[in-house]
């Protein structure tokens, strides 16, 4: 809030993880329609009392690697929460399961794992469950 317009520039930080669906809203009207991940937007007007910011990130699912020593192991994000397999003795993924990981609840996602269902969780969201970070993948991620 200003108590009168005033001009002056604002930097939105624009993760990397965003998806390409992200959209940015001031006072309700699109804007910025080239958002460009991992890179500062910078939005430059005068800008007046009640103004209003709002940024919707595209997140969606995706694996990073341990490390390029170790692309055969990676753990699944969404977004910016890295979500860990719960209370699973399993291991072993293909790529595509871990990728089309179904959202359950706002803190529980579920992956078809052959003949049994793999609960996935981010960290807050674990209680006394046993968990691990990197699955081993079917397909090595490429560098």
């Amino acid at each position: 809030n200003t108590e009168k317009p005033v001009a002056f520039s604002i930097h939105l930080r624009i993760p990397e993880w965003r998806g390409p669906a992200t959209q940015l809203f001031i006072n309700g009207q699109k804007s910025y329609s080239a958002i460009t991940a991992g890179s500062f937007l910078e939005l430059s007007r005068t800008w007046k009392k009640n103004d209003r910011i709002q940024i919707m990130f595209d997140m969606k699912l995706r694996l990073e690697p341990l490390n390029t020593s170790h692309p055969e192991l990676a753990a699944l994000l969404y977004g910016p929460l890295v979500l860990f397999p719960v209370n699973s003795s399993n291991n072993d993924y293909t790529n595509e399961q871990l990728l089309t990981a179904k959202k359950r609840t706002p803190t529980e996602w579920i992956i078809n794992a052959g003949k049994t269902e793999v609960l996935f969780k981010p960290f807050m969201s674990i209680g006394d469950e046993k968990y691990r970070l990197y699955n081993k993948l079917s397909k090595p991620l490429k560098a």
